[in-house]
């Protein structure tokens, strides 16, 4: 998957979560989206992609990261 395709799938899937946000088994479905994308994502943005999923699945490993969501944004516009 190149980085461009990571991003537009990432993004797809990041709108879809917060719009489920009050359906519990729809943003199970998109958290699982999403975790499909960070898996397949090039090692560019896949660690700040995979801090972004962990924050939407309230793992215990997630940590606040906003320098995370910039990189990925960044790294998204250079790839276009």
């Amino acid at each position: 998957m190149t980085t461009a395709q990571a991003c537009s799938e990432y993004n797809v899937a990041v709108q879809l979560l917060i719009d489920s946000s009050n359906d519990p088994d729809l943003h199970h479905k998109y958290e699982d989206q999403l975790k499909g994308v960070v898996d397949k994502a090039p090692d560019s943005v896949k660690a700040d992609m995979n801090s972004i999923y962990l924050l939407f699945s309230k793992s215990p490993d997630a940590k606040d990261n906003p320098e995370a969501a910039k990189r990925i944004q960044v790294a998204c516009q250079a790839a276009k």
